[in-house]
């Protein structure tokens, strides 16, 4: 009876090994628990983040749709004309890529080329048009010659010293010599060359409009060609009985020769 009762309290307690094996028992059934709440736990996050994420995609969706206009039908195709008499290529198709939608190709439609419409050529007049002479002018104190194209007014110019370019009336002549001097590279360029041409004919006409609008008419009487020498014992320049135009101008490379030209009243 004893031994009985002494090895109750054992029997009830249990061996220390049996207690470790409850504790590591009672300790993994612990760790299992936990292990079940942390996933529980990570469950539960990975599903509110599924949701939010379901969320936001419909409304981005949904803003998408809303700002897209929607297209009834095909746009309609557009049609290129062609340049003039070339046939037009088909327009190449482009290929999408990625999410992009492929654009509607563009047909080119035939244009018929314009008929290019050439006028006949106008026949130019063979015959030359005859040369036109500047009319006689009415200007006080000036001279015309129209076959020549002089028509200038006339300056005065004493006795010595050079001239510029126009008509001056060289006082220093006698008496009825109306004496007019003028370059032959200006103004009377027309006279030396007409001289040397074979123009300056007799009865040629030159028309002088004195001071006070009077137009008195002239014919051309004679032409010749002085030496610088022979022109300054004053011939030409001498007094006359009658009124008379005598003009004058420069000719030769160095200016050593005079042309004079006689005009009298017609």
């Amino acid at each position: 009876m004893t031994r009985l009762s002494e090895s109750a309290p054992e029997s009830r307690a249990g061996s220390p090994q049996r207690r470790r094996h409850r504790l590591l028992a009672k300790s993994g059934l612990l760790l299992l628990l936990a292990v079940a709440s942390c996933f529980a736990a990570v469950s539960a996050v990975a599903v509110a983040a599924s949701g939010i994420a379901d969320g936001a995609a419909a409304s981005v969706s949904a803003a998408t749709s809303s700002a897209t206009p929607s297209v009834a039908g095909p746009s309609p195709a557009l049609e290129v004309p062609p340049s003039p008499a070339t046939t037009p290529s088909p327009a190449p198709s482009l290929a999408p890529t990625g999410d992009v939608a492929a654009s509607p190709s563009v047909t080119a439609s035939p244009v018929a080329a314009p008929t290019a419409t050439v006028a006949a050529p106008t026949t130019r007049p063979t015959t030359k048009p005859a040369a036109v002479r500047p009319a006689v002018t009415t200007t006080r104190n000036s001279l015309a010659i129209p076959a020549l194209g002089i028509d200038a007014p006339i300056g005065v110019t004493t006795c010595g010293g050079l001239i510029p370019n126009g008509i001056w009336h060289w006082t220093c002549a006698g008496q009825n010599n109306f004496y007019l001097l003028g370059h032959a590279w200006g103004v009377f360029k027309s006279l030396h060359d007409g001289y040397h041409a074979g123009l300056l004919t007799a009865g040629m006409v030159a028309t002088y409009t004195d001071r006070s609008g009077a137009v008195h008419r002239y014919r051309l009487l004679w032409v010749e060609e002085l030496t610088v020498a022979v022109w300054g014992k004053g011939a030409a320049w001498a007094a006359t009985s009658g009124p008379v135009i005598t003009l004058q101008t420069c000719d030769g490379a160095t200016d050593a020769y005079r042309i004079i030209v006689r005009f009298v009243p017609a």
